[in-house]
């Protein structure tokens, strides 16, 4: 598609800036305030010294992405010797910058702003392009215009607002490049940098971006001095430079002391989520049921990673992987520090995997340090609790109890659901109300086939048992009491609360949660909307509901 855009693009998009001062280019060439500087896209795309043979049709488009090394803003700025770079030349930067503003902003998806203040060709910035491997804008200026520029160009939430990078030296390939922040591990927006190899700064750029590592470790790991040499750290962390050395697969430890062999690079989500697993565990059958996808994959894309093979004890696994971890984070640079999972049962359908917190802080968010149990599902894992976590999107326990709410009749509306918890759709992953799920209810045999919503109160308590299999992992969702929604109008009609009576043990898999019969052991009461919710809450609590008044349907 890219090379497609490239050879037939839909529009001659030309790209328009103003001058605003008199300024002379390298080239002689005068450029007066008030004029307009055009450069035509269409013409870039075709231009021989970016593109050899530009009217081929390249298929495997080895370039990464669409150029985009065009300078907009060219001014005649020769580099001074960087022994003697100081603000006389504009590389000075200010202290603080004003980014309080995205303390709290999701830039997970964003590409790093990728600027030159070096006099590189086009071909030149594009190699750098492609070896950082992350960016796409350019721009030509001392390095404090750039600052200006880019706290102007974070308004539009399209590149990182806090981070960038900076080609400041003609030979970048010897003295790398330069990684800015705005804003510091402390959020104080303290402003900072230091020089990285190229190759390296697309991968600390992720790992800022996520959370998976702070300012001052890149800077500790990655700085380099002008010519080329490091900060006087010669830990090569997670770099597998043995050709002969191939990376670990997936499933395999590694040798005890050290553990798997790291990959080679990081995977599309930017880490890998180490395991780690008691003894005689199918780890093999188990990272399938975690990863997501495993079968749309190649075994070396895994995100989960196995490091270790434990014996003993629940608790000493945990503690053994808590004790192991920090060292294979420091082999493999691309494990996430800040979680990782332990398999400590065989059972994983019924009793799920342990997903541990170092206890650390992501973004502004902390996370302590403990376990939680969770269910052994790539979907689950991944999508509704780790990446939420990760992304900050959700606390590390449930703060407040949750319960079961079943709707027919016309019941169920979003308005309702806003009458019985005004905060719903706003919980940080953790919903008060669990409405029906829409799975697995085929395992009734003589129900009629994708018939998923109840029609019935005798429905929804035949259903019951088996929601709180789905939900067993939730600490604080009521066992025992639930609501039912009859109608399509709960604010003036209410809504049912209904109590079972059960040791409310959701365990034995979904066969059995599928033939409990509680239908004789129910007390069933209509109540205003708001009343059956604070009932509930009370319930979750182990609070006393004897001051509410109702009457016994």
């Amino acid at each position: 598609m890219k090379e497609t855009t490239r050879t037939a693009p839909s529009t001659g998009i030309v790209y328009m800036r103003a001058i605003l001062e008199n300024h002379t280019l390298s080239t002689g060439l005068e450029l007066k305030k008030g004029q307009y500087l055009c450069v035509s896209g269409a013409s870039r795309v075709m231009d021989p010294t970016l593109f050899p043979n530009p009217e081929e049709y390249d298929f495997g488009f080895p370039r990464g992405s669409l150029p985009q090394t065009a300078s907009l803003h060219e001014f005649n700025f020769m580099l001074p010797n960087t022994e003697f770079l100081n603000e006389d030349y504009g590389w000075a930067l200010p202290e603080k910058a004003p980014v309080e503003q995205y303390h709290n902003g999701n830039f997970n998806s964003c590409p790093a702003a990728l600027y030159k203040i070096a006099d590189l060709s086009g071909a030149e910035f594009q190699e750098l392009h492609r070896v950082a491997d992350k960016g796409s804008m350019s721009e030509d200026n001392p390095l404090r215009a750039v600052y200006d520029y880019h706290l102007e160009l974070g308004k539009q939430k399209v590149y990182h607002a806090t981070l960038f990078i900076v080609a400041i030296d003609l030979d970048w390939k010897k003295n790398g490049v330069l990684i800015v922040t705005l804003d510091d591990d402390d959020l104080e927006c303290n402003v900072d940098s230091f020089r990285i190899k190229a190759e390296e700064s697309g991968l600390s750029y992720v790992n800022l971006k996520i959370g998976n590592s702070s300012w001052e470790e890149e800077k500790e790991n990655y700085e380099i001095e002008p010519n080329g040499g490091d900060n006087g750290n010669d830990d090569d962390q997670g770099e597998n430079n043995d050709p002969d050395n191939s990376p670990s697969r997936y499933d395999d430890p590694g040798i005890a002391e050290s553990g798997p062999t790291p990959p080679s690079g990081p995977p599309a989500y930017g880490i890998y989520v180490g395991v780690y697993a008691k003894t005689g565990i199918d780890v093999d059958a188990v990272i399938q049921k975690l990863e997501v996808c495993p079968d749309k994959k190649q075994t070396e894309d895994f995100y989960c990673r196995l490091q270790a093979v434990i014996p003993g004890t629940s608790q000493d696994i945990v503690e053994a992987a808590y004790d192991l971890h920090a060292s294979r984070c420091t082999r493999n640079q691309w494990l996430d520090k800040h979680f990782f999972f332990v398999m400590d049962t065989p059972d994983t359908s019924d009793n799920g995997v342990l997903l541990a917190s170092v206890g650390s802080v992501i973004k502004v968010t902390r996370h302590p340090r403990g376990v939680q149990r969770i269910e052994c599902s790539g979907r689950i894992v991944f999508q509704q609790i780790y990446c939420s976590l990760r992304d900050c999107d959700r606390d590390w326990i449930a703060l407040d109890p949750s319960f079961g709410h079943f709707s027919y009749n016309g019941g169920g509306s979003s308005e309702s659901m806003h009458l019985l918890d005004p905060n719903w759709g706003h919980h940080r992953g953790w919903g008060h109300i669990i409405d029906e799920p829409y799975r697995g209810w085929n395992v009734w045999s003589d129900r009629p086939p994708n018939s998923d919503k109840t029609s019935s109160l005798k429905e929804a308590v035949r259903k019951f048992p088996y929601f709180c299999y789905l939900e067993r992992f939730r600490t604080k969702f009521s066992r025992t009491t639930f609501i039912c929604e009859d109608s399509g109008d709960a604010d003036s009609k209410g809504v049912l609360l209904v109590k079972v009576s059960w040791d409310g043990l959701a365990k034995g898999g979904v066969e059995v949660m599928a033939s409990i019969n509680l239908s004789d052991n129910v007390e069933v009461r209509r109540l205003p909307i708001r009343d059956a919710y604070d009932i509930l809450q009370g319930v979750v609590e182990e609070k006393s509901n004897g001051e509410h008044q109702n009457q016994v349907v």
